[in-house]
């Protein structure tokens, strides 16, 4: 980065924690956040950002600072300066308390970023963390500052002949004028064991080196499940994350989790989180001189949310007689059987419902059906349980998963549960087997099926979760040796053992949506046409 002599703010570049303002350009009232983090690269404050906004970090970004530009190379092509090689830190020394930071080229966000003081490490305080804060986060893809005020006209006037699909294309639960400082805040929590990659400037010391051994402090417990108290536990530091405190990921040892308690490893199944690593704060540790933990706290009273009516996942807990703590089962010969016993005493026939063909029984085209009964026999090994039906005069067996009931029915949440927990889980079930989470997968794209310029990776931690992604975009992606390095260390740094990998390129490196219209052709890359995204041919 090109050294600048223009000074706008003095800061004392010796206290440790810079305060920053974010605020959204072009928006009124305004939507500002005021955040606290230690030394970090602009990458990582990229990352601080998108979390403290709310937005979801679907498309491509850029810091601009007096003129020049800083971006991820990975995701932006090539700009100026790699945001991964300047630190906050660097742009204060040279005079720069205010610049901006662009998201989403298409709907064109720009955020003024205004870094108001520097400040002491208080004790206690885990950084990042939000102070402050107004207003929600406009959605992803909204049209931007020009855009969203038209969308909030429809959200907000009933009458509106577009307020139902603004409804229902923002969600029911997002309100323009709220702000979740304790949710913004949990997020960051979690982020942190994806920062502090790097160690800056500042004169952080690490207590534990990689590889040393630790032992969690008496009183320490599981920041997901508090009634799990980690006093005791004893494992190995994996990475350590150079933040204020300083952290660490740590990886249970053997003898450690062979004394868990149960219903820590069931929850974890649940959540979708790997039971044998943690992140874990400098000062709830301690070094530890063997592996063997010489007393592990066990939990006292293990507290079991009670089901909810409300989340579908509990009702279909409640039919197979699990709590909260157990996730739903398979959707097994077993199971289907224990679930058609429960439909068998509430579903009333016959009901109308719309048929949509989604496994090899039941007709090829979708339509309106009266659903007149189980059928004889109810249950098939791939499409689960079978109804029949009828199609005007004609005769069918139709899949219950394959069904939508009208709101208005009786029959609506029994058969859109039974619908969410059959897709739901056989879309993570590989012929039987669990799938050993977290894992990596690799798509290819170019021009033409032959050449590749593009390659996204990507890794999946849990059933829930978003996977985590990462791109490069380069004419030599597929040799460039340090390309490939990245790669491996992207997926070594997630805890990733097994990959899975395209067959060849899936369709151009340009992304619908963003770099083209939604259901049309890439304008860029002819040999494409009609091949992928939604604008395919079957």
């Amino acid at each position: 980065m090109a050294k600048k002599s223009r000074t706008r703010k003095a800061l004392d570049t010796r206290l440790p924690i810079y305060q920053v303002k974010i605020t959204l350009e072009h928006i009124k009232p305004p939507i500002w956040r005021r955040v606290q983090t230690s030394d970090c690269s602009l990458d990582e404050f990229h990352d601080i950002i998108q979390v403290c906004m709310g937005w979801e970090d679907e498309h491509i970004y850029a810091f601009v600072i007096d003129g020049d530009e800083f971006g991820d190379p990975r995701r932006c092509g090539e700009p100026e300066y790699d945001s991964r090689d300047v630190r906050l830190s660097e742009v204060v020394e040279q005079g720069h308390t205010r610049f901006r930071y662009d998201y989403d080229f298409g709907d064109d966000w720009r955020h003024i970023i205004d870094i108001e003081r520097t400040l002491p490490a208080e004790g206690g305080v885990r950084y990042p963390r939000c102070v402050q804060g107004e207003r929600a986060c406009p959605p992803e893809d909204c049209g931007g500052p020009h855009g969203y005020p038209y969308l909030l006209n429809k959200l907000q006037d009933p009458e509106h002949e577009e307020h139902e699909w603004a409804l229902e294309w923002t969600g029911d639960d997002f309100d323009a004028e709220e702000f979740d400082l304790g949710k913004v805040n949990e997020k960051l929590h979690q982020l942190r064991r994806c920062l502090g990659r790097q160690k800056g400037s500042s004169e952080l010391q690490a207590a534990f080196a990689e590889g040393g051994l630790v032992r969690v402090k008496p009183g320490v417990v599981h920041d997901r499940y508090p009634d799990i108290p980690l006093g005791g536990w004893v494992g190995r530091v994996t990475r350590v994350g150079w933040l204020t405190p300083v952290g660490y990921a740590v990886q249970w040892v053997k003898s450690t989790l062979d004394q868990a308690h149960s219903v820590f490893f069931k929850r974890c199944e649940r959540d979708g989180l790997n039971p044998h690593r943690h992140w874990l704060d400098e000062d709830q540790l301690e070094a530890a001189d063997q592996e063997a933990p010489a007393a592990m706290e066990q939990p006292t009273r293990i507290v079991t949310r009670p089901l909810s009516d409300d989340e579908p996942d509990d009702r279909i807990r409640m039919v197979f007689g699990l709590t909260s703590d157990d996730g739903l089962p398979k959707a097994d010969e077993s199971a289907q059987r224990q679930y058609l016993v429960q439909l068998n005493g509430h579903l009333s026939f016959p009901f109308e419902a719309d048929y949509f063909p989604a496994a090899e029984i039941g007709p090829a085209d979708a339509g309106k059906v009266e659903v007149v009964g189980f059928a004889d026999p109810p249950l098939d090994p791939q499409a689960g349980i079978v109804c029949d039906a009828r199609r005007g005069k004609e005769e069918v067996q139709v899949p219950l998963g394959c069904l939508g009931v009208d709101e208005g029915d009786p029959n609506f949440q029994h058969v859109e549960d039974y619908s969410y927990w059959l897709w739901d889980v056989q879309e993570y079930e590989d012929e039987g087997d669990a799938v050993e989470l977290p894992i990596g997968t690799i798509a290819y794209y170019g021009p033409d099926d032959k050449t590749t310029t593009k390659i996204v990776a990507g890794v999946v931690t849990g059933e829930e979760a978003e996977p985590i992604i990462k791109r490069w975009v380069a004419t030599d992606v597929m040799s460039n040796p340090n390309i490939k390095q990245e790669i491996d260390d992207f997926f070594r740094h997630h805890g990733v053992t097994r990959v899975g990998m395209s067959d060849g390129n899936m369709g151009c490196p340009h992304e619908e949506g963003e770099d083209f219209p939604l259901g049309g052709d890439c304008p860029f890359c002819p040999w494409w046409k009609g091949k992928q995204g939604s604008g395919a041919e079957e």
